[in-house]
């Protein structure tokens, strides 16, 4: 599809120039403005959802976002069989640095403020939500099953990658039964219950790249995996991505708890789930399914070096969870 042709047809927009920028285009207009273009493969529904959401946060007070721009028909987005194009405000700024303490402090604030305005956001009507509440016992017994099948597929193996995933499966497979049996005994269902009600919203993708520091503050962008979920799962990732980037350092990770305890006080039960969350070996369960997965040679020796990451994290891990207490 021809950019230019496509934005002034479809939008009040002039187009001056266009530049690849990230997974998209910075569209430079005529009257100095800047927007982000970019291609996802959604229905208009499910942009209902995420539009729906941002327009919730700015009334709540939450106006750290990169709004979608609607066409003269008001729709957003558009169609590009099978994709969709949808245009944003451009948020000039550089990623968030997840070694960086200052950067981290201040995404731990935000991550707190998204989640105080998100709560109680109940989508359009013809919206297209995600709703993940109470399915995590079914998810974890699921990739338990997975990993059990894939443990025996890199037994008859030989290359690198299945001879140090064989050397601790045993000690990632006891982590995630672990998980699961600690998940059943927890009171998961009771916060699951109260949020049926408050309808919590998860970013889903709190990563480096969805982080943006500007002149203006922090925005979070991204929301393209958004859904209903206990924020804990959001606190989780953040805690862990960060985790891996010091070391397991337990003294940061109860800096990082403090300020978003601050903006959104932690329950016994929440911190307790949190616990189990990190139990669960995530990041393994991905590398591993993307390794098998994966037909190109090139991609596999990259999984190799994630893999020898993880294992390498163990000792750390192991210390960081001897100390968890908050």
């Amino acid at each position: 599809m021809e950019i230019e042709k496509m934005i002034e047809e479809n939008y009040d927009i002039k187009v001056s120039s266009y530049i690849p920028y990230r997974d998209g285009f910075i569209i430079n207009a005529q009257d100095k403005q800047k927007y982000f273009l970019k291609s996802v493969p959604f229905s208009e529904e499910r942009l209902l959802f995420i539009d729906g959401l941002k327009k919730y946060l700015n009334r709540n007070g939450f106006h750290n976002t990169d709004g979608y721009i609607t066409t003269k028909q008001g729709s957003i987005g558009v169609p590009d069989d099978p994709t969709r194009y949808v245009l944003s405000e451009f948020i000039p700024g550089r990623e968030c640095d997840f070694f960086d303490s200052q950067d981290i402090t201040a995404a731990a604030y935000l991550l707190a403020e998204f989640h105080n305005a998100s709560e109680g956001y109940v989508q359009p009507g013809n919206a297209y939500m995600q709703n993940y509440l109470g399915l995590t016992p079914k998810w974890y017994a699921k990739k338990i099953k997975e990993f059990k099948r894939i443990k025996n597929r890199a037994s008859d193996r030989k290359t690198m990658f299945d001879s140090l995933l064989m050397e601790n499966a045993d000690y990632f497979l006891d982590r995630s039964e672990t998980a699961l049996a600690k998940l059943k005994q927890s009171r998961y269902g009771e916060l699951v219950k109260k949020a049926q009600e408050r309808h919590p919203v998860c970013h889903n993708d709190f990563s480096y790249y969805s982080i943006l520091c500007s002149d203006k503050g922090m925005y979070l962008i991204n929301f393209d995996s958004c859904r209903y979920e206990l924020c804990i799962f959001d606190l989780a990732d953040f805690l862990v991505r960060r985790m891996r980037k010091c070391n397991w350092d337990i003294s940061e990770a109860k800096r990082i708890l403090k300020i978003y305890d601050s903006v959104r006080p932690l329950s016994d039960d929440e911190l307790q789930l949190l616990k189990i969350i990190i139990t669960f070996p995530e990041k393994l369960c991905k590398t591993v399914n993307r390794y098998y997965n994966s037909k190109r040679t090139k991609a596999k020796s990259g999984y190799f070096l994630k893999l020898q990451e993880i294992v390498d994290e163990i000792p750390f891990y192991e210390k960081f969870m001897e100390r968890f207490s908050f």
